[in-house]
């Protein structure tokens, strides 16, 4: 560490030193750099296709996966319904009287679903956005200035 806390440099943390000849001039010099500069843009170019590959790739097995779990989740809800029948069959309840409970259960949550999901489905248009992209004043000043 130096006398001011940080850490000392170390010899291979320093630059790398470029040696320029004595003879190259400008037009050598700038055709080197563009070769080094395309040369990174290409790498660069490489690098972002194989991500964007691996993304597409990723994002496919998720759905996939997804499926799967849907599948043994809808599986696993059927057995507890079932259940849930053999259990009211048990105390008495008619088996025609527990299905159409359940079912009216289940209508019931579906439909609660489906108003949250249209209470959420107004942030789908970007409302904010929208309204600054046509430069129309916001609800907190309404004099349209910034």
């Amino acid at each position: 560490m130096s006398a001011e806390g940080a850490p000392a440099a170390r010899a291979d943390d320093a630059a790398p030193e470029v040696r320029v000849p004595r003879d190259a001039n400008i037009v050598e010099l700038a055709a080197g750099w563009a070769s080094a500069a395309g040369s990174r843009v290409k790498t660069t170019a490489e690098l972002a296709l194989a991500e964007a590959r691996l993304a597409v790739l990723s994002l496919g097995l998720m759905l996939i996966l997804a499926i799967f779990a849907a599948v043994f989740v809808l599986g696993a809800w059927g057995f507890l319904m079932a259940g849930a029948v053999t259990a009211l069959l048990e105390v008495g309840v008619s088996i025609w009287i527990s299905l159409a409970g359940l079912g009216a259960l289940h209508l019931l949550f579906a439909w609660l679903l489906l108003r949250w999901m249209a209470r959420l489905s107004i942030h789908l248009e970007l409302p904010e956005t929208r309204r600054q992209l046509r430069g129309a004043p916001g609800p907190e000043n309404s004099d349209g200035i910034g």
